[in-house]
């Protein structure tokens, strides 16, 4: 019976990874908040928004375990996190930023 389970679960986990994972082109860490690029050139952020790292125009010590998606566009080459920022880099080559900028970041 655990083997048909264990069976089961790893097919779940797989067709699970084969039919979402895909949609993520790139993922990077910042301090307390992730941003992920996918496929379609948008890009969405988890965790923190204390510096307004999810660009979302404002900011406040609270997390999303949910993806936020930032804006609509769907142009974005790029996206990285630093410690408390976001960039992303948009197809027409601007470079756009949002979250702490204390130090000129």
């Amino acid at each position: 019976m655990k083997t048909n389970q264990y069976i089961l679960t790893v097919i779940v986990l797989l067709f699970s990874l084969n039919n979402f994972a895909q949609c993520y082109t790139k993922i990077s860490a910042g301090e307390f908040h992730v941003v992920a690029q996918r496929a379609n050139g948008t890009i969405s952020t988890w965790g923190s928004n204390g510096f307004g790292e999810q660009g979302m125009g404002n900011q406040g010590i609270f997390w999303t375990g949910n993806q936020t998606q930032i804006g609509t566009d769907t142009n974005c080459l790029w996206a990285g996190a630093g410690g408390f920022s976001t960039f992303t880099v948009k197809n027409n080559g601007t470079l756009w930023g949002c979250g702490q900028n204390s130090n000129g970041q």
